[in-house]
Order: C-alpha cells, then sequence, then structure tokens
C-alpha cells in the first residue's frame, strides 16, 4: 500500500500533555501508530508544529490544519455545554478565523492583526469583543498556549438596543400589521405585553398558556437560562389571546401549528412591513415591541419589582441598567413637581 496517501490523523487526547499523542492510521485492516518526536514537546503549540512535521514525512503532501482539526474536534466532543444559537455562533467564528489564519502559526501577533483585519472590514467593537470572548474560551479548555493574549485588549463598547416605539407609532403599527399581517401583530402584542424573547416565542405551545390562570409558562427548554418561569398575562391581553386561541390545538406551536415556524421567519416578515412603512429598521426592529411594552410600563407606574419579575431579570440593578439603555430615566416627576427659585 502507498504510504504517501495513508489517511493518518492525529490523536491529541483533546490537548491533554499528559498523554502520548500520535498520528494514526489503519493499514491492512491493522492499527498502525506514528509517533515521531511529537511527544519530546510540553506546549500544545509544539507539539501541533511536530505534529504537522511528522504527517508532511508520512504523506508526502500538504498537511492538513492539525490545530483547525483540533478545535472543532473539541467543539463537536462539547457541543452539549451550549445552546443551538451559542454552538452555531463559536463554530462561524472559529470558521471565519481559521479560513483567515490559512495554516500559519498561531500567535498573539496573529490575533491581533486577525482582529484588526475585522474591524477594518467594518465589524463593530462588540463583535471584536465576541470573537476574544472565543478565542479565550477555546484556549483555555483546548489550545492551552501560554501568553496568548499578550497584545490583544477587549475594545469599549456598549449595546444599542433596539428602539422603542412611540405611542403614535404603536397605533398607526397595530393597524397596519392587523391588515397585512395578523401573525405578525399576535407575535409582537406578546412581545409588548409579556416581554417575552423571539426565540422562546418560536417554541411557545398553546397548552403553555393558560388563560384561566392568566399566567404563561416559559419551559426551561426553551428559556434563555434554561429556567422554568412564568409570566403574567395583563387583563388587556387577555381577550386578544382567547380569539387567537379558540379551537386551537393544546399541543400546536401557537406560531405555526403542528412545527413551529422557522428561525426568523416572524422577524423577516416584520422586517419587510417596516421596510414598505419606510421605518429605518436598523433602529427598529422585532424585539422593539419588548422594549416599547417595558417603556409603557413604566411610564403607567407599573412597580420596579413587578416589571422585573415579568421581565425575568435576576436583580433590580439588571432592570435599572435596561432602563437606562433605553432612555427611560425615573425623572418625570422631578420635570413637572419641582418648585420653582
Amino acid at each position: 500500500m502507498d504510504k504517501k496517501n495513508l489517511p493518518f490523523t492525529l490523536r491529541n487526547f483533546f490537548g491533554d500533555l499528559s498523554k502520548r499523542w500520535y498520528l494514526e492510521a489503519i493499514i491492512d485492516d491493522k492499527r498502525v501508530k506514528k509517533y515521531g518526536s511529537i511527544n519530546r514537546y510540553h506546549t500544545v503549540l509544539e507539539r501541533l508544529a511536530a505534529a504537522d512535521e511528522l504527517l508532511v514525512q508520512l504523506q508526502n503532501k500538504p498537511i492538513k490544519r492539525v490545530l483547525r482539526t483540533v478545535s472543532f474536534d473539541w467543539l463537536e466532543n462539547n457541543k452539549y455545554r451550549w445552546r443551538i444559537k451559542s454552538y452555531q455562533t463559536v463554530k462561524s467564528k472559529l470558521t471565519v478565523f481559521f479560513d483567515w489564519l490559512a495554516g500559519r502559526a498561531l500567535s498573539s501577533s496573529a490575533l491581533l492583526n486577525f482582529l484588526q483585519h475585522i474591524g477594518q472590514c467594518g465589524r463593530s467593537r462588540t463583535t471584536h469583543n465576541n470573537y476574544l470572548r472565543i478565542f479565550k474560551m477555546v484556549n483555555t479548555e483546548c489550545w492551552k498556549i501560554k501568553d496568548l493574549f499578550d497584545e490583544v485588549r477587549p475594545l469599549r463598547a456598549e449595546a444599542i438596543p433596539a428602539k422603542y416605539f412611540t405611542r403614535t407609532q404603536i397605533d398607526f403599527l397595530r393597524d397596519k400589521l392587523a391588515a397585512l399581517n395578523p401573525e405578525v401583530l399576535l407575535f409582537a402584542q406578546f412581545q409588548y405585553f409579556c416581554f417575552i424573547r423571539p426565540g422562546e416565542l418560536r417554541l411557545l405551545r398553546v397548552d403553555d398558556i393558560a388563560l384561566d390562570e392568566a399566567r404563561i409558562l416559559i419551559r426551561g427548554a426553551i428559556s434563555k437560562n434554561r429556567k422554568e418561569q412564568y409570566v403574567c398575562i395583563p387583563a388587556a391581553f387577555v381577550p386578544v389571546l382567547e380569539a387567537a386561541l379558540i379551537g386551537r390545538n393544546p399541543s400546536d406551536y401557537v406560531f405555526g401549528g403542528l412545527v413551529p415556524h422557522c428561525k426568523d421567519f416572524i422577524a423577516k416578515k416584520h422586517q419587510t412591513i417596516l421596510k414598505g412603512l419606510h421605518f429605518d429598521t436598523a433602529r427598529y426592529k422585532l424585539y422593539s415591541w419588548k422594549h416599547t411594552g417595558a417603556v409603557a410600563a413604566v411610564r403607567a407606574g407599573v412597580h420596579i419589582k413587578e416589571l422585573q419579575i415579568q421581565l425575568r431579570h435576576h436583580s433590580l440593578d439588571q432592570v435599572n441598567a435596561y432602563l437606562r439603555q433605553l432612555g427611560v430615566t425615573d425623572l418625570e416627576k422631578l420635570a413637572q413637581n419641582f418648585p420653582a427659585f
């Protein structure tokens, strides 16, 4: 058998330096191990380089990107640790990075150059920091390269939330959505009244809604924090839900039926409608309805503790920070009632 074409793969025990690494192939139905000089080294990067050299000798052809393979092997073996969206984010960012790295050595300067590259491509400071956070996680779990972050730092960045709708905009959009797409209107109302996140709403079932108890179960399987929680159905929303759910199969998904709508289905419908109405869709999004409801509740005098429970925030400080992000202050009474000089 021609050893130039043998499918040798690296066995590195997910970066465990206490184990003996080797290249492995099946030859004539027998397992063949090649150690070379791999285990003379005491860092992941050095061992990977030695494995690369040995692979070249064995295959006499361009080597596979060993570090990339190690990273994605680790990712797949730890897939169970994340929500699907988080896993997809890590996988996507690692793919972009390794495509850019193109087999070059991984170093602090390489990371710095990559982060500068994505900045030059128009990516935000938040994106820069998200890449850096993922790299640090993967380095801790998999790469184990010392001093990798000597030349890179997180950038100061503040998240800009979607803008909430004004009362005039609410009235206008309510009538337009009712005419153009009642399902999108119902989705918006769920967010406005109950502050349920779009990803949770997509997987909400009819039997999660207890109209007689005026509450909705957010199952742990669909909630962002994986905790089972309830939200209140405000009285103004009860008749809307009664009309929307009458005759529905309890096992149906509220949005979709026997199966839920695909991810972003409602968001894209909503965006198309807003664009058609000449709204700035960089500022106004489907998530704007949750913010709109929170602002309306504050202005209606809802106590901040009740708002915390409905928002499912872990602390009042988190609620205050959320409201400040939206530009909501507690100074309206001060502005109206401050005594004259």
